[in-house]
């Protein structure tokens, strides 16, 4: 029985950062052209903040994930302050047994579905970070039962 070199969970964490690297390096100039235009004045600040923090440091840490963290839930809260619902008359042909019926449908503004489009890219940085950092403490942890005295590491 062979192991095969490329499956290691060391491996696997060399990966995780590469592709969380390569969202990041993007971010600070996608948050600042497509997020910062359309979030309003109340998300404005954890936005910005975001984008100073990845100018400014390096590497992948659980501040920064938790920075996205919020930025994320910033982007929805804008996103449904911008979503209404509308009442729509239901077409007659599609009604039975009534003469008139309405529907509710969402209807976004401008900004809701710029901030819809621009949201995946933050949410696929946010779960590599997650990813790596959660992989990261799973070694640690694992160096640590294998070796508690620090032998070996």
């Amino acid at each position: 029985m062979s192991v095969d070199a490329q499956n290691t969970p060391q491996t696997e964490l060399v990966n995780l950062l590469r592709f969380a690297i390569g969202l990041r390096c993007g971010m600070p100039e996608h948050l600042l052209c497509n997020i910062v235009p359309h979030i309003g004045t109340d998300g404005l600040t954890c936005v910005q903040e975001l984008a100073t923090y990845l100018d400014i440091e390096d590497g992948l840490h659980s501040e920064l994930a938790d920075q996205l963290g919020v930025v994320i839930d910033t982007i929805r809260t804008a996103i449904i302050a911008g979503t209404r619902q509308e009442r729509v008359q239901i077409p007659s042909e599609r009604l039975i047994g009534c003469k008139l019926a309405y529907d509710t449908q969402h209807v976004r503004s401008e900004a809701a579905e710029a901030l819809i489009t621009a949201l995946p890219q933050i949410v696929a940085f946010h779960s590599a970070v997650r990813q790596a950092l959660d992989l990261a403490e799973a070694l640690r942890v694992s160096m640590q039962m294998i070796a508690p005295d620090g032998i070996n590491q």
